[in-house]
């Protein structure tokens, strides 16, 4: 979802602008959807990983702020926004990682080398440390990781993920939910609808309705995505963030205090009982989408913490 206005236009913030989307193709994957934004050639690069259920454009207002300051290289995830699904639906930290990094060299070759800076929200919170901590122990000079409401340490999850886990009504839904794509896309754009609402007004009436188009376009990968994130193991990584911690990069966690995603009492003990040198920042007052919800001040802290 491009945007063409002029920049008098107060929608315009709310859309990525033309220029900076492109598509590239990688090893198993024939289209990745790009944005890509360029300050300063010879300047330092933040890569964002959105969550893995929004996409680019879901992000544009937190993407467009960040890029008035820095380098900026984004993507989106298999089988969200513009990019394919993956291939046999396999949606594991393994294959994400990998797609990962295929996509970051073809877009940008080299540049994990180049002194990078990770942020990540939601799952994409929880895969900036599974790729940062990867490209650390290749040896890759990764300047500061900044988590937002990453999950790995706890969740709250979706009722519908939940049913699916458990011994007797999680095989039958599996079994109705690739029978009905249909409508396994429905209830999951159902409980996605939820997160809108914390929106600023003018972002949700320009997003909501390419958010549902997106998610009931390929009903089959969307049903597909749900059941594969319903086993995903968003809990118990623990000892990446341990990891993190002993390393010299500067790493960050951010979360909210209203969230109903992440655990943030959880998440926040775990942190400070267990990783001193991570630092940590609460809005007591935010919800779990703060790079849709606050891109304003989230921006803000974080152009204070980059070079």
């Amino acid at each position: 979802m491009e945007h063409g206005h002029d920049a008098s236009d107060p929608i315009e913030e709310y859309f990525l602008p033309r220029e900076k989307v492109s598509f590239i193709s990688v090893e198993g994957y024939q289209q990745v959807k790009l944005f890509r934004s360029i300050k300063d050639k010879s300047g330092p690069w933040v890569l964002f990983l959105h969550g893995l259920t929004f996409y680019t454009d879901i992000c544009a207002a937190f993407l467009n702020k960040l890029s008035r300051k820095h380098n900026v290289l984004s993507f989106d995830w298999p089988g969200v926004g513009g990019t394919d699904p993956s291939r046999n639906d396999i949606y594991t930290p393994q294959e994400l990682l990998g797609f990962a990094e295929k996509v970051v060299e073809a877009a940008e070759p080299g540049l994990p080398g180049r002194g990078l800076s990770i942020v990540g929200h939601s799952m994409g919170g929880l895969m900036s440390l599974i790729l940062a901590t990867h490209y650390l122990k290749q040896g890759f000079d990764i300047k500061n990781v900044i988590m937002l409401a990453p999950a790995g340490v706890k969740v709250h999850k979706w009722m519908t993920h939940r049913l699916l886990t458990t011994p007797i009504i999680g095989p039958v839904l599996n079994f109705i939910f690739k029978r009905f794509p249909d409508a396994t896309a429905k209830r999951i754009v159902y409980e996605t609808r939820y997160n809108f609402h914390y929106m600023p007004k003018h972002m949700e009436e320009a997003l909501w309705e390419p958010f549902k188009k997106s998610m009931l376009r390929d009903t089959r990968v969307t049903a597909a995505r749900t059941l594969a994130f319903a086993q995903f193991p968003w809990e118990n990584h623990e000892e990446l963030f341990i990891e993190l911690d002993r390393s010299k990069v500067n790493a960050i966690v951010v979360l909210a205090g209203r969230d109903v995603t992440i655990d943030t009492p959880a998440t926040e003990h775990f942190l400070r009982t267990k990783c001193s040198s991570i630092s940590i920042q609460v809005y007591p007052d935010y919800t779990h989408d703060l790079v849709a919800c606050n891109a304003d001040v989230i921006t803000e802290y974080i152009s204070a913490v980059l070079p």
